[in-house]
């Protein structure tokens, strides 16, 4: 998702900003949040689904495992283009249990990652020892049928990427590589997390990252679920092997919200990653 400079990197997981910016916080009621790997929705927001026409949805047939796939659009001003739509698109294994009366709990799993854009000129690649850094992760769904049939919110949730924080949600994120809070996720000896853009610009960039995240949306079935996710992320940038790619470029969420989805397709548990990322989208017609 970004072209000669390093607004692709802005759509990780969901939205982007500028250096150390951010689109402002998802709204939300209650958060969670964890050191290490998310991308969201205005909570009870509209955008679809069954509404009353649809045969109630019994959560005790939720559970399960599901593939997921997490859309998340933007739009970016590239020097020359000029505004570009971008995309981020996230393949996904996540658990479902029961928590409650009114609750799933979901751990997710990042199987894959892409950004889609529409220049080819310059990609971002997700270096594999980057996948295998995002930890397992959680997700609470609260069943919110006051909302309409078969309706479900997921509160705010916070990660951070390449740095380590007392307090995710409120604290600043480091400024440099020297802060004693970066860390090398990646294990590439190169500091916070690493990614890698090739093309007509070829380089890495190494930066920091909290993503915050709601999600809002629909059973369409006990083995299917539709929803907008609604994310915000800030990024800081430590440093690249590439002058080139030190400045981002401007970037604002996509103002269709309708353009950021997930889909949720139930698939057998013992369906891992691997199987999730060589079938690829196509589980999700």
């Amino acid at each position: 998702m970004r072209w000669i400079a390093v607004w692709m990197l802005m759509m990780l997981f969901g939205a982007g900003s500028g250096c150390a910016g951010s689109d402002g916080s998802p709204d939300v009621a209650g958060e969670e949040h964890r050191d290490g790997g998310d991308g969201g929705a205005d909570a009870g927001g509209d955008g679809g689904g069954c509404g009353t026409d649809c045969p109630p949805v019994d959560p005790e047939l939720l559970p399960g495992t599901y593939a997921m796939l997490q859309v998340n659009a933007r739009i970016t001003n590239v020097p020359v283009v000029g505004q570009t739509h971008t995309e981020t698109h996230a393949l996904l294994r996540a658990t479902v249990t029961r928590g409650g009366a009114d609750r799933l709990d979901m751990l997710i799993q990042v199987c894959d990652l892409k950004q889609v854009s529409e220049t080819t000129l310059v990609q971002v690649v997700f270096p594999e020892a980057f996948l295998q850094s995002l930890e397992t992760y959680p997700r609470v769904i609260e069943l919110r049928p006051d909302l309409g049939t078969n309706r479900f919110v997921s509160p705010l949730a916070v990660e951070v990427y390449g740095a380590h924080l007392v307090d995710p949600v409120n604290d600043t994120l480091p400024a440099e590589a020297a802060d004693s809070r970066v860390y090398d996720q990646d294990g590439d000896g190169k500091p916070g997390v690493t990614i890698r853009v090739t093309g007509l610009v070829d380089g890495e960039i190494y930066l920091v990252q909290r993503s915050k995240s709601t999600l809002s949306g629909w059973f369409e079935s006990p083995d299917r679920w539709g929803g907008l996710i609604d994310s915000e992320v800030e990024q800081v940038y430590l440093g690249s092997d590439n002058p080139v790619l030190s400045k981002p470029n401007e970037s604002t969420k996509d103002p269709d919200p309708s353009h950021s989805t997930i889909v949720l397709k139930r698939i057998e548990p013992l369906h891992e990653c691997d199987w999730i990322s060589s079938q690829g989208e196509a589980l999700f017609p």
